[in-house]
């Protein structure tokens, strides 16, 4: 399976989404989360150094607040600054402090869309939180 996600980490398979994730973030955050917990120094020389370049390369793109946020966070787990995601999630805050819902998992036969407010808020403030914003 290491092959099959350095494959489509390499191949760029991610960019639409998947059947059942709507956005490449989720399979970039995803993997990120994977590689800051393990402790396999081959993982870590395998995926890190392509993972930041596909990062590099998702920055500035559109998305939710969802997707910013967890772009934000992937980018810190491996050493990369996003200020331009960064201002724009902040611009997507409602008034009372919340974000609305990111569209993270869909169903696969209808498309239907899932998303989650509590989510995307808990994502959010961790990426502001990674920047020592408060």
């Amino acid at each position: 399976t290491r092959q099959w996600v350095y494959d489509v980490l390499h191949h760029r398979a991610y960019l639409d989404g998947t059947r059942y994730y709507q956005t490449a973030e989720c399979f970039l955050y995803f993997l990120s989360r994977f590689i800051e917990i393990t402790h396999d120094e081959g993982v870590h020389r395998l995926f890190v150094p392509l993972l930041k370049e596909r990062l590099v390369e998702r920055i500035g793109a559109p998305g939710d607040a969802l997707a910013l946020s967890m772009r934000i966070v992937a980018c810190k787990s491996v050493d990369l600054r996003d200020d331009v995601d960064l201002r724009t999630l902040l611009e997507l805050q409602n008034k009372d402090g919340s974000w609305g819902p990111g569209w993270v998992y869909k169903y696969g036969s209808t498309n239907i869309s899932i998303g989650n407010a509590g989510l995307t808020t808990a994502l959010a403030l961790k990426a502001i939180r990674l920047y020592g914003l408060k």
